[in-house]
């Protein structure tokens, strides 16, 4: 593993445990969903600037639709992401010892670490980390305080 890397991208059915793969596959969607929604606000709000620039009686009711479909996905997009933190906050744990794992959680422009006591142990031992593209939760080869292999393959190794 490149020691410049937080983590390896994985195939989701590298993951051991079945509701850890769970959760990842959860994850992922969440963040292509999310994805997807931050579109179709930079769409909505392009949109709004060119009916807002044409100025006509015409186009009220176009602009009030954007403006309701741009309301709607900012929405939409918080509560995705209040989804996807709470994910790693209160269920991305160890199956057998229930120790917290480490993941990631970014704002579009800064990415931070979560479970930072569980991060320094891995990094501390030395325990390569996997994720599954997009997914923000990453996955220790081992866990970190009882020592259960939670991928299956050691392709981190």
């Amino acid at each position: 593993m490149d020691k410049n890397r937080l983590f390896t991208l994985i195939r989701l059915e590298d993951i051991a445990d079945d509701r850890l793969r769970g959760l990842m596959k959860r994850s992922a969607a969440l963040t292509r969903l999310m994805g997807y929604v931050v579109v179709v606000f930079a769409v909505s709000i392009l949109l709004g600037a060119f009916l807002a620039s044409s100025r006509g009686r015409a186009v009220f009711l176009p602009a009030r639709i954007v403006l309701a479909v741009t309301a709607v996905s900012l929405i939409v997009y918080l509560i995705l992401q209040t989804m996807q933190s709470g994910i790693g906050k209160n269920r991305w744990r160890c199956p057998d010892c229930g120790g917290e794992l480490p993941y990631y959680q970014g704002n579009g422009r800064v990415v931070s670490i979560r479970g930072m006591s569980a991060y320094e142990k891995v990094r501390d031992q030395g325990i390569p980390m996997g994720s599954v593209d997009p997914s923000r939760l990453t996955v220790p080869a081992v866990c970190p305080h009882c020592g259960k292999r939670l991928i299956k393959k050691e392709i981190l190794d």
